[in-house]
């Protein structure tokens, strides 16, 4: 993605978030270039880390946003990786009920939907890390990888591959 085209996306996001027609997080956390949401105060010393408004991180480039919010899922979320866990427990501890708006059950049950399993599914990093992430991506955003809604876009598949690569290399 080209100069111009950052410029118009981001353009569009203000004019979107200002009227108020995206109605998840998706209004700064595509702006932050942050699609997972990552909130920290203080922020770790993240690659690409441009600063922060109250503990949501703003990155550089969306590739940044992507490899954050995917080490910090397979890192505090699966045990770097090595650890199994179902959706259900996973939101309860990404998505805590009482910050915010979170509701886990819901955020779970969508990530299930997406991915097609249970929530209650023993699920391991290697076999459904991406997907997971993916689906994060969506719920935060509220638009899928490589999709935009309202003409406003989301994360490019190829931010997200190389943001993933990043996280995991």
């Amino acid at each position: 993605m080209n100069l111009q085209e950052n410029i118009q996306r981001i353009l569009k996001i203000i004019k979107e978030d200002e009227s108020s027609s995206i109605t998840s997080t998706g209004g700064w956390t595509i702006t932050y270039k942050n699609p997972m949401a990552i909130i920290q105060n203080p922020p770790d010393q993240w690659e690409g880390l441009k600063g922060d408004v109250n503990g949501k991180l703003q990155f550089k480039e969306m590739k940044y946003g992507v490899r954050a919010g995917v080490k910090n899922l397979k890192n505090s979320y699966f045990g770097k990786g090595s650890t199994p866990t179902s959706l259900i427990k996973l939101f309860k501890k990404y998505a805590p009920a009482g910050h915010g708006s979170n509701d886990p059950t819901n955020y779970a049950t969508f990530v299930a939907n997406k991915i097609g399993v249970k929530t209650t599914d023993q699920l391991t990093w290697d076999q459904y890390g991406k997907q997971i992430a993916r689906a994060i991506i969506n719920m935060e955003t509220g638009i899928p990888v490589g999709g935009e809604k309202n003409k406003v876009l989301g994360v490019t598949e190829d931010e997200f591959i190389t943001g993933f690569d990043l996280a995991n290399g």
